[in-house]
């Protein structure tokens, strides 16, 4: 009777988890990762201007223009005045502006992990961990 309960204590001890042995370990990982960064850019923005255009009588343009050959051709042909107007224009001016902008990237994480197992005595005597 003796040797039984010995047996049943030897055997139930060799069944049950010796002490729990616990180790961590860690793996990369990659996980989306909003930012924000600010960038510039070019606006072309509409804008009024205004110019002088001058405006000269068609006959001196021609006498101007043609080949004088006598002192009666030098003198210059008796016309209207030339005149001078102010011309309005539209034109788009480039104006830098900048804007904050949300954007993804990925990045490294180390993650850890705990883990926890047990190794009873017949695991371990028939070469388990």
């Amino acid at each position: 009777m003796k040797y039984l309960i010995a047996i049943v204590i030897i055997v139930s001890l060799c069944l049950l988890p010796l002490v729990p042995t616990t180790y961590t370990t860690s793996y990369t990982t990659k996980i989306p990762e909003n930012y924000t960064i600010t960038e510039s850019y070019t606006e072309y923005v509409p804008r009024q201007g205004e110019r002088a255009v001058y405006h000269e009588d068609p006959a001196r343009t021609q006498w101007r223009n043609s080949i004088k050959t006598s002192i009666e051709d030098a003198i210059p042909p008796v016309t209207r005045p030339s005149y001078y107007t102010i011309e309005y224009f539209t034109y788009n001016k480039a104006v830098s502006m900048s804007r904050q902008v949300t954007k993804i990237r990925l990045v490294d994480k180390v993650v850890e992990v705990e883990l926890v197992e047990y190794i009873s005595i017949v695991g371990w005597l028939l070469g388990g961990n």
